[in-house]
């Protein structure tokens, strides 16, 4: 055996089901993520393979993305953004021209309108709420599809020449766009089929509709991972949910494959002892899941080691455990996006390395050792220039000829593992729990509404089971038994309560309370009048952001020097904002903003052992990022602007971070907007950003803004 670290990237390929029935018959796609996606990441990512034929990599399909990919493909369906697309600008009703500026800049503002000089003006344009033309909306249909196109396709026609046209765009351009969509998206899963033919890849799955196994097994298993007591009053208890939705799974990849996975990424990493017994049960032979449920387990080991796979047994059946490594994972997704590609690349290996030096100090083998970068294959993309591909082409080029670390598919590192008769230790007592801090409080228990939609599917599912029993059709009865499936997800958990926040946060608890309504609808039972109720508060999404009511006058010293200082501002909550995207380390409380003739204020609350971090390190800074205008770089010591032009300000970090600084200074006058961004800096490395898609947008108000009333 030879001494190189073995690493496999999983990249987790997955969507919610955004398909629904209109009132006329026809179905329709009210969310285009799925398309978007397919056109950005599902196609680029996997074809770096031919680049790199040296290179090993395992992709994570979930069926619900692949079988909303074919319908697209097959049938041609449509998304409610592709209707918006294809009306003709002259035909556009005031309602279509709302819904159009109001989802057609649902994109990262930094790397997918900025850059695009026509989009960039549209964007002000709508920010300024200036009269959109005809051209405009056209331009604008044009430009929110184009964005997405991944950088592979630019390359060609159609989109190069669209690229290259800018604006000025027809009804054939819209539609060149459109079909330009659906060819990329024909071309998804046969470049699969095709990489996994040539072995450069590895395949695994997920249960059907994305579902948090655990959960279905047993509800009360959420308790079991913070050690508290089960919640007698409610529990989910239906294991044999969580079998259908590992069988449905396993069937549909063979038959779009040929072949039964051998591994699993179970929904969002959640693992327990029945969730696994039913995996293995179905003949996988290994799981990934996070490093921290090691961490919190018990195993026949001195020493537990994140980077060797365990072994699970139970009841005659095995699986082996492979972990996520937290720390290289998040910062692909969250910290390389804001560092220079050849840094990033750079950061990564040295990372990798420094693994395996420890490993050897250890008088442990890196050979016989495995390194998991586990992440989502679509989202964070869009926060990288160019869709990250500058950065996977030097990561890529720098893994390949490196002699001193391995890519490797898992199921060939674990056969090799068994050939060379390396130990693994045994798991002999699983911790319960998620990639997210090892516990399910994501998708259930911490918030009310969260438990309200168990509970609603747990009324549905036994109103089904009941109905079962009826003199119904057995194709109606397995339709609504899909219903309830789908109203399993793990995604429509996620976006109930206050965890995540985003500008189409509702729709999916109409889509939720949808598939739930579709079973008593195919059963010919009119719905319970609270599946026609938002579970989600209004407050959920709309406490985010909030504008003054009126100047202020702030004393500068770090303090709360008295309740109300600070009351005539606006806020913005930066720990609820959040998207498909989860940060796991909170680092913004809450920031504040307000103006006086001349000024502008901020404040920053940070967590407690932030603040003293700050304090304490002059490795920190924090960052006010006004976009389009200029950078500012704070820490305890010092004050900058990035492009080092002379900045009137004024700081102070105490308990608080308070600041004023000079509207002329900065370039700014009352009527203009502000484009905020907040991050927090380890020397060159971003650590954090907030908004983590998009700046707020801040109007400064002028002589004729009412400044005693100012509103959203």
């Amino acid at each position: 055996m030879d001494s190189k670290l073995n690493i496999s990237f999983l990249w987790h390929q997955h969507q919610p089901y955004y398909k629904i029935i209109q009132a006329n018959g026809k179905s329709i796609y009210q969310m285009p993520w799925v398309r978007l996606h397919a056109v950005k990441d599902y196609f680029d990512l996997p074809r770096w393979m031919d680049d790199f034929p040296n290179l090993k990599q395992n992709f994570n399909l979930v069926p619900s993305l692949l079988v909303q990919l074919e319908d697209y493909v097959h049938q041609r369906a449509e998304d409610r953004v592709i209707q918006l697309t294809l009306v003709k600008s002259s035909d556009l009703t005031e309602t279509d021209k709302e819904s159009i500026l109001k989802a057609f800049f649902l994109a990262n503002h930094k790397r997918l309108i900025f850059p695009n000089k026509r989009y960039h003006e549209l964007f002000t344009k709508k920010e300024k709420k200036e009269i959109f033309s005809l051209q405009d909306f056209t331009d604008l249909q044009v430009w929110y599809n184009l964005c997405w196109v991944g950088e592979y396709w630019k390359k060609q026609d159609p989109f190069k020449s669209l690229l290259k046209k800018g604006s000025h765009f027809s009804d054939k351009d819209k539609m060149d766009v459109i079909d330009g969509h659906y060819r990329i998206m024909g071309e998804v899963i046969p470049l699969y089929q095709r990489l996994v033919k040539e072995n450069k890849i590895e395949l695994s799955v997920t249960p059907f509709y994305h579902p948090i196994l655990p959960l279905l097994c047993n509800s009360g298993v959420a308790y079991d991972s913070v050690k508290e007591s089960p919640d007698s009053s409610f529990l989910f208890k239906h294991p044999e949910d969580a079998e259908k939705q590992i069988q449905k799974s396993v069937s549909y990849f063979d038959r779009l494959f040929g072949f039964k996975p051998a591994g699993m990424w179970p929904s969002e990493g959640g693992v327990s002892d029945e969730a696994l017994q039913k995996i293995a049960a179905s003949n996988f032979e290994w799981l990934a899941t996070d490093q921290e449920i090691l961490e919190n387990s018990a195993v026949d080991a001195p020493e537990k080691n994140i980077y060797l796979p365990h072994v699970w047994q139970r009841d005659g059946k095995k699986l082996f455990l492979v972990f996520r490594d937290h720390g290289l994972s998040d910062a692909i997704g969250f910290t390389y996006s804001e560092m220079t590609p050849e840094d990033a690349a750079n950061d990564f290996i040295s990372r990798v390395d420094a693994v395996r030096k420890n490993l050897l100090e250890k008088n442990i083998n890196p050979g016989g050792c495995l390194l998991n970068v586990i992440l989502d294959g679509e989202n964070c993309w869009e926060f990288y220039r160019d869709n990250g591909a500058d950065f996977l082409k030097r990561l890529y080029t720098k893994l390949s000829e490196s002699r001193t670390i391995r890519s490797v598919a898992i199921s060939d590192f674990l056969k090799r593992a068994n050939t060379e008769n390396i130990h693994l230790p045994l798991v002999t007592q699983l911790h319960p729990g998620s990639w997210i801090s090892h516990n399910f409080d994501i998708w259930i228990r911490s918030h009310r509404e969260k438990n309200t939609a168990w509970k609603y599917v747990k009324a549905t599912r036994d109103f089904l089971v009941e109905k079962s029993k009826s003199d119904y059709s057995e194709e109606t009865i397995e339709e609504a038994w899909e219903e309830i499936y789908l109203a399993e997800g793990s995604d429509w958990f996620w976006w109930f309560g206050d965890d995540h926040q985003a500008d189409n946060k509702f729709e999916f608890d109409a889509l939720f309370r949808y598939h739930l309504m579709r079973v008593y609808d195919l059963l010919h039972v009119s719905p319970p009048s609270y599946l026609s109720m938002p579970i989600m508060a209004l407050q959920s999404a709309g406490a985010v952001m909030t504008l003054p009511t009126s100047y202020i006058k702030p004393k500068i010293d770090g303090r709360v020097s008295h309740f109300y200082e600070w009351i005539d501002a606006g806020f913005y909550e930066a720990h609820l904002d959040g998207d498909t995207m989860h940060v796991s380390d909170s680092w913004f409380k809450k920031v504040y903003y307000g103006f006086d003739e001349k000024s502008v204020y901020l404040r920053v609350d940070f967590f407690d052992h932030v603040t003293e971090k700050f304090k304490r390190d002059d490795r920190y800074s924090l960052r006010f990022e006004f976009v389009s205008h200029v950078t500012l770089i704070f820490s305890t010591a010092s004050f900058a602007a990035a492009d080092h032009r002379r900045i009137e300000c004024r700081y102070k970090l105490a308990q608080i971070f308070e600041s004023e600084i000079s509207m002329e200074s900065l370039g700014l006058k009352p009527g203009d907007s502000i484009q905020l961004s907040i991050s927090v800096y380890e020397n060159d490395r971003e650590i954090v950003r907030r908004p983590s898609r998009k700046p707020l947008v801040i109007p400064i108000p002028d002589e004729s803004s009412d400044k005693y009333l100012w509103s959203v």
